[in-house]
């Protein structure tokens, strides 16, 4: 098995680097088992909305995509789907992944103090020093 790093993914979804695409979509075709790491998922949400400027729903639209692929095995795919679907309500994806990840591991919260983390849900994300 071979990892898949971000920048091999950004370039089969927006598919602007015609050499680097073909190389990319070669390696796929050659029948193999790729694994993603959450960290290569979270990055590659990140380049999509601020390099690129896709909107959410596109992203969100890659993100199932990813999801889907039978030759893909990403490193916690229970977590990537929660904060996918999770995502799909609004927020930042990697907020939601690292929530669900917290509660996976059976954290009683986080702290943060990223006040649009905390409003997404505020029992489980509390800002340190508030009680």
């Amino acid at each position: 098995m071979m990892a898949l790093d971000t920048n091999v993914i950004v370039r089969l979804l927006v598919r602007d680097e015609p050499g680097q695409l073909a190389a990319a979509e070669g390696v796929l075709r050659e029948g193999q088992m790729f694994f993603v790491p959450d960290l290569v998922v979270a990055e590659a949400v990140w380049v999509l909305r601020r390099a690129y400027g896709w909107e959410p729903a596109r992203v969100l639209e890659a993100l199932r995509g990813l999801l889907s692929l039978s030759d893909v095995e990403l490193e916690d795919e229970d977590s990537v789907a929660a904060a996918t679907e999770a995502y799909a309500e609004g927020g930042d994806w990697s907020d939601h992944l690292i929530r669900q990840k917290a509660r996976n591991r059976g954290c009683q919260g986080i702290y943060s103090f990223d006040a649009e983390f905390r409003k997404r849900d505020p029992e489980f994300v509390v800002e340190p020093g508030s009680g």
